[in-house]
């Protein structure tokens, strides 16, 4: 049965750890092919795989078999928000009164 390419890709980003660790090719393929109740050929895995690879998106492990992993990309800070209902909790220096020293 053949698969297309963006049901392959969706599946690999779902299966492949956020966490950046690695995942066996053949680990990978097999648990591609329990989600979709149908062998996913070597080529359509590698295929998919390679263009990922690519962009940029997955990084290329080791391993028998090899592996592949996600590449983390740094998030932009949030700038915050300036609320202008938000209580003023600044701290000023004030005076001591007379008499306490």
């Amino acid at each position: 049965m053949s698969h297309t390419d963006a049901q392959l890709r969706e599946l690999i980003l779902t299966l492949v750890p956020v966490d950046g660790s690695t995942i066996g090719n053949a680990r990978l393929r097999n648990l591609m092919a329990a989600k979709l109740y149908a062998k996913v050929e070597e080529e359509e895995y590698e295929r998919v795989r390679d263009t990922l690879l690519a962009e940029g998106v997955l990084g290329k492990g080791r391993g028998r078999g090899g592996s592949v992993y996600r590449l983390q990309e740094a998030e932009p800070e949030a700038e915050p928000s300036e609320d202008e209902h938000a209580p003023d909790l600044s701290l000023e220096m004030q005076e001591m009164p007379a008499g306490w020293a």
